[in-house]
């Protein structure tokens, strides 16, 4: 096994060790075996829901990229990406996607998936404003918002981003530093900009009321510091230091939470669970429809 992996085995391990020190295990099932588990058939209908939004989603910016791109290809595609994507750090093993659309152009879907991952960052940062302003941090909530019309301004005008980074390429102290970047996909129309901006956003509402939900199943909590801490409970996720960022993640929701009356043992029980339900039992699922189909061997090609 490669020193990297052994690596983040102990990184996950020692985070994980942390996390028990400072919450006992016992806690953290008591707190389990109290929830209200009414609750749960919400939370997987909703999982549900986000599934099957977040595949159309992806499908509906392949068919615009690649046009004769069918859904069930593009539900493939996306499962496969999902099932690579659980263990793999910053979830970069959801540009497996790629790999799964043996019979296209493999640029033009990589490019779609950029612009599908820019949507989703976006979003979050969207959320991210308002929940900032939920706990009355208007400075950070300025920042956020300015951070998100940037990025949605570089969706719908990519070529502005190639100008930028070639222009920065043009300065002698930097050329030799930054390269020359050729960023090829289109504008992809106030339309279609629309409908993913929609979608995305529906389905991040739904992430964030499942996680609401499982948190409520555990104790009473209120919406503005859960609204807070979500985006940065998903963004801790992009953080590749631990196997499926466990521990970090769970860190993250623990160290925010508590600072508004939550207990650390719901903060950590339902960040796991979120991720548990929402990524990686589809995940899961996902590559045993898969391999139950014999279509992992679509990567051989």
């Amino acid at each position: 096994m490669p020193w990297g992996r052994w690596l983040k085995i102990g990184i996950t391990g020692l985070i994980l060790w942390l996390l028990l020190a400072k919450v006992k295990w016992p806690v953290l099932v008591g707190t389990l075996h109290r929830a209200d588990w009414r609750w749960l058939p919400l939370v997987l209908a909703l999982s549900l829901a986000m599934l099957f939004l977040r595949a159309y989603k992806w499908y509906a910016l392949l068919k615009q990229s690649l046009r004769e791109v069918s859904f069930r290809e593009a539900w493939v595609s996306f499962l496969g990406g999902t099932s690579l994507g659980v263990l793999t750090p910053a979830r970069l093993g959801e540009l497996g996607r790629l790999f799964f659309l043996k019979n296209h152009n493999k640029a033009r879907a990589g490019e779609a998936m950029i612009v599908d991952r820019m949507f989703d960052l976006s979003v979050l940062l969207i959320f991210g404003a308002l929940g900032a302003l939920a706990v009355h941090r208007r400075l950070l909530a300025i920042i956020v918002g300015a951070l998100t019309l940037i990025l949605l301004f570089v969706i719908m005008h990519p070529q502005q981003l190639r100008r930028l980074f070639n222009g920065v390429a043009r300065v002698p102290v930097v050329q030799r530093w930054v390269p020359q970047v050729d960023i090829s996909y289109q504008n992809i129309g106030l339309p279609m900009f629309a409908w993913q901006l929609l979608i995305t956003t529906i389905n991040c509402l739904l992430d964030l009321v499942s996680f609401y939900f499982l948190l409520t199943a555990f104790e009473a909590v209120s919406v503005a510091p859960v609204l807070y801490a979500f985006p940065l409970i998903l963004l801790s996720n992009l953080i590749p230091l631990t196997i499926g960022g466990l521990g970090i993640r769970e860190g993250t929701a623990m160290l925010l939470l508590s600072r508004h009356g939550v207990s650390p043992a719901a903060a950590i029980d339902a960040s796991f669970l979120l991720y548990f339900l929402n990524t990686l039992v589809p995940g899961l699922a996902g590559a045993l429809w898969l391999l139950k189909r014999n279509l992992f061997p679509t990567l051989r090609s």
